[in-house]
C-alpha cells in the first residue's frame, strides 16, 4: 500500500501555500492528508490534498484516558497557551490524531512531517532505506518524525505518553526542573518521546542520517554538520545551494562531500524563505533528473540566502527605515496634540 504523507495543523498559517504546492509538485502519485480545521480546509483544497478535521479522530481509550491526566507543566517563562489554544496540548494530541486516523485507514506505513516542512524530492524513492526501522527521528533525535514505518511504535509511545501523565514522582521532579533550573521549558512530546527511547520496544533512525549521498533537514537553523551562512537578517542557517535546475545541496563538512537535500524545515525563518524554495523548486521539470552529486561544483550554483538577500534586502531596508522614522516621528506628533498621547 503506498504510504500517505500526513500533516496536521490547526489555523490558516500562511506557509501552508508553499508547503503544500511543494508536496503536491513533487509527489503527485501519493495520497496527502492534511488533519486540521475548519480554517485551513480552503487551503487544503487549494492545492489538492484530502481534508479531514482532526476532531474527528478525538476518539477512544487512549484519547479519553490522556484527557483525563493531561496537564500543563511549563516554566514561568514558557507560554503554552496561545490566544485560546493549549499548544503543548495540541502536540501531544495530534499523536492520537495521527494514531486513530492511520488505523481507521488501514495504513500501515506512513510519512508525517511538521506542517513548516518543504518536501522537495518523491518519497516513494528513499522509502527503502528505513525498511528496517520502526521510524525515523527529527527535532535533533528528540521526536518521532518522518517515515513510520510500524504502526506499533506510535501505540506504544502514545502509552507511554499517558503513562508519564499518571506517574507522579516524574511529573513533580518536572515541575522543580522548570522552576529552579529551565524556567523556558515545558514539559512536552519531545520530552516523552526521550522518555520513552529508554525502553527497548523501537528501533529507529535519525532522517537527517546521510544515505546514499541525500539526506532530510531536521531544522534549517542548526547546523548538523554542514555547512552554514548567515542570512542579512542575522540568523545563521544552513547553507543550501540551488543550481537552477530545482534541485538542492549541501556541503557536508564531516563526510567532506556534497549531499542532495531531500527535504527543509523553516521553522522560524521569514516567509520569503518559504517562497524562494517553491520557486527554485518548480524550476524543476517532468522529466528531468537530479545530476550525479560526483559531477557537481558547488561554485557554480548560488544559496538560498544569497538569494533572499538579492530578492528582499531592499525590502526589508525600506521597511527598517519606516519603523525608524515612526518611532523618531510619533512623539512629535503627540507632543504637539496630533496624535494622543
Amino acid at each position: 500500500m503506498n504510504a500517505p504523507i500526513i500533516f496536521c495543523h490547526f489555523s490558516p498559517s500562511p506557509y501552508l501555500h508553499y508547503v503544500f504546492e511543494a508536496v503536491k509538485f513533487t509527489n503527485p502519485d501519493k495520497e496527502v492528508v492534511l488533519l486540521g480545521d475548519e480554517s485551513n480546509r480552503p487551503i487544503a483544497n487549494q492545492y489538492g490534498l484530502k481534508h479531514l478535521y482532526f476532531t474527528d479522530f478525538d476518539y477512544g481509550e487512549r484519547v479519553e484516558l490522556f484527557n483525563r491526566v493531561y496537564q500543563l507543566i511549563e516554566g514561568r517563562n514558557h507560554h503554552g497557551i496561545r490566544g485560546t489554544h493549549d499548544w503543548v496540548n495540541f502536540i501531544f494530541k495530534r499523536w492520537f490524531y495521527v494514531y486513530n486516523f492511520t488505523t481507521a485507514q488501514g495504513y500501515e506505513r506512513f510519512w508525517h512531517f511538521d506542517s513548516d516542512t518543504m518536501i522537495l524530492t518523491d518519497l516513494s524513492q528513499h522509502e527503502y532505506k528505513f525498511k528496517d526501522y520502526d521510524a525515523t527521528e527529527q527535532c535533533n533525535g528528540m521526536c518521532i518524525n518522518g517515515f513510520i514505518n510500524n504502526l506499533n511504535a506510535v501505540q506504544s509511545y502514545l502509552d507511554k505518553i499517558n503513562g508519564l501523565f499518571q506517574d507522579q514522582e516524574y511529573l513533580t521532579s518536572l515541575r522543580k526542573l522548570f522552576d529552579e533550573v529551565y524556567p523556558d521549558y515545558a514539559f512536552t512530546e519531545m520530552s516523552a518521546y526521550l522518555e520513552f527511547k529508554k525502553e527497548p520496544v523501537i528501533h529507529t533512525i535519525r532522517l537527517n542520517q546521510v544515505i546514499d549521498h541525500s539526506t532530510f533537514d531536521d531544522c534549517m537553523c542548526y547546523k548538523h554538520e554542514l555547512e552554514t551562512e548567515r542570512l542579512f537578517t542575522g540568523r545563521e542557517v544552513k547553507k543550501i545551494y540551488t543550481d537552477g535546475s530545482g534541485y538542492f545541496y549541501a556541503y557536508h563538512e564531516e563526510l567532506k562531500q556534497i549531499v542532495a537535500i531531500n527535504s527543509l524545515n523553516l521553522s522560524w525563518l521569514p516567509m520569503e524563505i518559504f517562497e524562494i524554495v517553491l520557486a527554485e523548486l518548480k524550476q524543476r521539470t517532468s522529466n528531468s533528473t537530479a545530476p550525479a552529486i560526483a559531477r557537481l561544483n558547488l561554485q557554480d550554483m548560488t544559496s538560498l540566502g544569497q538569494i533572499f538577500f538579492r530578492k528582499c534586502y531592499l525590502k526589508y531596508l525600506r521597511k527598517n527605515l519606516r519603523r525608524k522614522l515612526r518611532n523618531v516621528v510619533k512623539p512629535i506628533l503627540q507632543k504637539i496634540g496630533v496624535l494622543p498621547q
